[in-house]
């Protein structure tokens, strides 16, 4: 390198996350045991989110296909990565008002969307209406994602949270 003077490296300290709980007993790597979490009925509730207010200014952002961003790179990224064929079930986790179902629903692919907005899981329901006669219709259920124990075990061949 050209001119470069020679200075040794100085290594920064990394950032270390703040955790509710240590990952590992007190005793060190490889001296201390890992840490059991704690049975999932005594984790503390998260407050609800509500989209209800925002429901109508994100589906002008987001319209009828997405965002730019999301027709252009996320949804191409997506379909690719499911890689879900005309017949199998997809699940989409987190749906708001429905873009991924039905992209997908125009390909064949039967949809479940799952959101805990009800205004925009009513905008994905009026928007089923766009579609051609001959696709499926997607499925909408307004529901808490972080609690998916209502839909059936090994039902879908895929899922996706954008």
């Amino acid at each position: 390198m050209k001119d470069r003077p020679n200075k040794p490296f100085k290594q920064r300290e990394a950032p270390r996350p703040k955790l509710h709980r240590p990952l590992r007993e007190p005793g060190g790597i490889g001296g201390g045991k890992p840490v059991t979490p704690p049975p999932s009925s005594a984790a503390p509730a998260s407050p609800p989110t509500h989209w209800g207010e925002a429901a109508d200014w994100y589906d002008q952002l987001v319209g009828e296909e997405g965002s730019e961003f999301h027709r252009e790179v996320v949804l191409p990224g997506a379909l690719r990565l499911m890689g879900a064929k005309p017949g199998e079930s997809v699940l989409d986790i987190a749906s708001g008002q429905g873009v991924l179902c039905r992209l997908l629903a125009r390909q064949g692919v039967p949809t479940t969307g799952i959101d805990a907005a009800a205004d925009l899981i009513r905008i994905a329901r009026d928007r089923n209406a766009q579609l051609p006669p001959e696709s499926p219709r997607p499925v909408y259920q307004t529901g808490d994602v972080r609690d998916l124990s209502a839909l059936t075990e090994n039902s879908f061949s895929a899922a996706a949270c954008l």
